[in-house]
Order: C-alpha cells, then sequence, then structure tokens
C-alpha cells in the first residue's frame, strides 16, 4: 500500500501507462457528474447531478497516454467532481482516482507496483490515509471544478477540439473495469 500524493499523480498514471502498453493498449476512462452532461436530465428537464457518465478512449498506446496526461493530467487530478484512470482487460489491470483522489491500482505484482512507486519516493504504508482522515468540521472539503490553462475537465468531455475520440457509456455511471470484455472489446454493462 502506498499513499500517492495529487502532485505525483500524473507522473504515477504515466509510468503506469508505460509499464502496461509493453504488452497491451489501455483504454482511458472519465467519469463525470451528469450536472455536465446536458443530453441527461431528470424528469422536470434538468441535469440531474446524482448520476454520473462514464467516458472512454479505446486503445491507446503509450505515446497518447502520455500526451493525454501532459496536456489535461493537472486538470482532473485537481477537479473535485472528475475521477479518471486507465484500464486494460488482458489481463485486467487498472489505475484509477476517484472523486477524492484516492488512487487504486490493482492488476499489477509487486516487481510492477515498484516500478511505478519506487522512482516516485513513494513508500510503502501500512495504513492508507483516506479523505475521510484528512477531511472534518474543522477542515471541509469542498468539490470544485479545477480549471488548468483555461481548461476544466468538462471542457475536455463536452467540446474541447482536441486529437481524441470520446465514446460516452450509454448507461448511467458504472464501473469502467467492468465494461471491458477479456478479449479487449469494449462492451457496454
Amino acid at each position: 500500500m502506498a499513499n500517492i500524493p495529487v502532485g505525483s499523480l500524473t507522473e504515477a498514471m504515466s509510468r503506469f501507462a508505460y509499464l502496461v502498453c509493453q504488452t497491451a493498449p489501455l483504454h482511458f476512462f472519465i467519469v463525470v457528474p451528469l450536472l455536465y452532461d446536458t443530453d441527461i436530465n431528470d424528469s422536470c428537464g434538468k441535469p440531474t447531478p446524482a448520476h454520473t457518465a462514464t467516458y472512454f478512449i479505446t486503445n491507446m498506446n503509450f505515446r497518447q497516454c502520455d500526451k493525454l496526461l501532459e496536456d489535461y493530467g493537472e486538470t482532473f487530478a485537481n477537479d473535485g467532481f472528475c475521477e479518471f484512470g486507465f484500464v486494460t482487460s488482458d489481463p485486467m489491470k487498472q489505475i484509477r482516482a476517484d472523486r477524492m483522489k484516492t488512487v487504486t491500482i490493482f492488476g499489477l505484482d509487486e516487481r510492477e507496483a515498484s516500478l511505478v512507486l519506487d522512482p516516485l519516493g513513494i513508500p510503502e504504508v501500512e495504513s492508507l490515509k483516506t479523505a475521510g482522515d484528512l477531511v472534518g468540521p474543522d477542515n471541509p472539503a469542498i468539490g470544485r471544478p479545477a480549471c488548468r490553462n483555461g481548461i476544466t475537465a468538462a471542457d475536455f468531455v463536452f467540446g474541447l477540439d482536441h486529437d481524441f475520440e470520446l465514446i460516452k457509456n450509454p448507461s448511467y455511471g458504472g464501473d469502467p473495469s467492468l465494461m471491458f470484455h477479456p478479449d479487449g472489446t469494449l462492451r457496454w454493462t
């Protein structure tokens, strides 16, 4: 186990992508509140903030992953609403940062995990610190969209002119790792 500071998050994801792309393409995912999404509304026609939508960029090589993180990683890492990460399905490996930027890495063996974390100076720990350990009445958390270089996560998803083709999962939210079949194809749950 390790605590990955937000300042090291994109570098950890880049190192994960480099390691995994040696043997398989990666799929990027970003989960955003539907409040950002103008085509999903409640029964009154208003955006529904209680749900999320998942978007994917499929079959990425390391160069594409690194470019995405270089251009937008800091925005995603500092955004208080989005979740994001990379997943591959054969074998299943994933790195994911949730809304509170608690990072989960799974599918890596101990050697692979050390290749991702050791160069960043991130030590193994006995117990993890989570947002629940840090946030409380004396230290409240406020989720806000991050804006870096004039771009937010919502801009990336909804209209920013970039070189990546986003595919929207037509169902509500869901766990992105469950949407990839072991044969590497993208399947909606």
